[in-house]
């Protein structure tokens, strides 16, 4: 199974889960095939394929952090470079080459004395431990329990580029006995793109905390969940995950820890505000989210709209229910599918698709009063196993593109399976409004009026609505499509006058008593809201 971290390019995924659970191997012993002892400045072959006689690269061990103490006892971390992409001080056959300062302060990020300091502290207090004796035991196909980890730096893919492509991967391959996969390095290892790590934010500086570095450390985050999620989960379920659902969790890490890595991270957002930053930011996942909000969240297409999706929908689930304890209690569930994330927040699915769609339309809104949202105009810090992680607010709004709505008299469109779809019927709107709905099954859809500091929201069925606004309103209909495998085509109508839009921001949400329908299915938005 290969999990790789790209920028600019599509990300590749495949899976490698090989049997022998239960003795079923015709290698039925439990050879202990720890890792062997190795020495700083040694040299080794590495593959690069599940074949042995694929691709390889030599490289060099440049670095060893010993013994480092953790809660799941000591903790070794090698980091070996390929020797075509480090200087040694003569330069190297790179258009960007590494060097001794470089892997030492990446060893140092990763791996450290002391608690709650480092990349393996953050993600392994939510998610649990990369390897243990219990995966030979399950599978004998398995390599033996080893307390290291190891970092390959090397021009992934050879294209010596420094500005794009794989930034890095985990691929299980690694953990299979070599007499099982050829070409298995027989380590619990990631790979991290050389060229890459070494560009500095200028060509004669390079800084852990410059772009690119600081870049491959979110990304070892979100490729260590996948490494636990391997041994945590696969191996004990016999059975992958649904990549949607793997790729959220990752996705997620990457979001919980930046402050702590001093990251922008998926927001986008300078670690040090809590707020939902400043308008027209170009930056992070959100951007490209938006831009394709319509996109099914469990039908994965392995784009990078697809990793978009999923960051969203995990920073909705976080800051919703329950911060990291939701993100472990998604891995250690028995469910592989969405059904996960139903066992870990109590709730249906489709009630959380369309929370989350509500919570996309409400986020220019700070600290609404019972309803989903993002945004809570500062950090949200959750306590997790002694650890604080500081989750920060969300504006779609506040990015470039701004969220995608459908717009104008009338929507008629195929909704993708486990998606929403946002129709804004218009802005700044007043009097009466006629909507007239027409809903496949399982579609459900939602009235949103947003007036001033004040939202109402209410769900509704097929038929026809008169909305009477006595404010001037933003008006959208929410449409969520809970069908898991299969697209629905919804149609709405209005006779509102088109108003072009305009920047509202809302300061304050209060939640009305339900409203009901009256036979007419007349709904009152606004008159019945109740003061703050």
């Amino acid at each position: 199974m290969s999990y790789a971290h790209t920028f600019y390019t599509t990300l590749a995924l495949s899976t490698l889960l090989l049997s022998g659970c239960g003795g079923g191997s015709s290698d039925t012993t439990t050879e202990d095939l720890t890792p062997t002892e190795v020495t700083q400045g040694e040299n080794r072959t590495f593959y690069l394929d599940t074949s042995s006689s694929g691709e390889t690269t030599t490289a060099t061990l440049r670095t060893i952090s010993s013994d480092i103490s953790t809660k799941f006892g000591n903790k070794t971390l090698n980091i070996w470079v390929s020797n075509d992409s480090f200087d040694s001080g003569l330069g190297c056959q790179k258009s960007k080459c590494v060097t001794q300062e470089m892997v030492d302060a990446l060893a140092q990020t990763f791996l450290q004395d002391g608690d709650d300091n480092d990349v393996y502290d953050w993600v392994t207090n939510i998610f649990g431990e990369e390897w243990g004796a219990d995966a030979q035991k399950d599978n004998s196909n398995f390599i033996g329990e080893t307390n290291s980890i190891d970092i390959l730096l090397t021009d992934i893919d050879d294209d010596n580029t420094p500005n794009g492509g794989v930034i890095g991967y985990f691929w299980s391959k690694d953990n299979y006995k070599s007499s099982v996969v050829s070409g298995s390095n027989e380590r619990i290892m990631f790979y991290v793109d050389a060229v890459m790590f070494a560009n500095g934010d200028t060509d004669d500086t390079w800084s852990i905390n410059d772009m690119w570095p600081k870049e491959m450390v979110s990304t070892l985050a979100h490729e260590f969940q996948h490494m636990i999620h391997f041994y945590e989960k696969t191996i004990p379920l016999n059975e992958s995950s649904d990549i949607w659902l793997n790729e959220m969790l990752s996705e997620t890490v990457e979001d919980v820890i930046a402050t702590k890595i001093e990251h922008t991270g998926p927001r986008g957002v300078d670690y040090e505000v809590g707020s939902a930053g400043e308008s027209g930011n170009t930056l992070g996942r959100y951007p490209l989210f938006n831009d394709n909000n319509t996109l099914s969240l469990t039908q994965w297409g392995n784009t990078l709209a697809d990793y978009s999706t999923v960051n969203a929908f995990g920073a909705f689930l976080t800051r919703n229910y329950g911060g990291a304890q939701v993100l472990h209690d998604i891995l250690y569930s028995d469910k592989t599918d969405e059904r996960a994330v139903e066992e870990s927040t109590n709730q249906s699915f489709g009630t959380l698709l369309q929370e989350w769609g509500e919570a996309v339309i409400l986020s220019s809104v700070e600290n609404p009063d019972t309803l989903p949202t993002y945004n809570f105009g500062d950090f949200l810090d959750v306590d997790y196993n002694n650890i604080t992680y500081n989750l920060g607010s969300i504006n779609f709004y506040n990015y470039s593109p701004t969220p995608y709505f459908y717009e104008g008299s009338s929507f008629d469109a195929t909704i993708q399976a486990h998606a929403n779809a946002y129709y804004r019927i218009g802005e700044d709107l007043s009097g009466d409004v006629d909507i007239d709905l027409t809903l496949d099954d399982g579609v459900k859809a939602m009235l949103i009026a947003i007036s001033g500091s004040s939202v109402s929201t209410e769900a509704l069925e097929s038929a026809s609505y008169t909305v009477s606004l006595e404010d001037h309103s933003d008006l959208y209909v929410l449409l969520t499509n809970t069908n898991a495998s299969s697209n629905s085509n919804t149609t709405v109508t209005n006779n509102a006058k088109y108003v072009a839009k305009q920047t509202k921001v809302a300061k304050e949400v209060v939640k009305p008593s339900p409203i009901l329908p009256t036979p007419s299915h007349i709904t009152q938005f606004n008159a019945q809201l109740i003061a703050k």
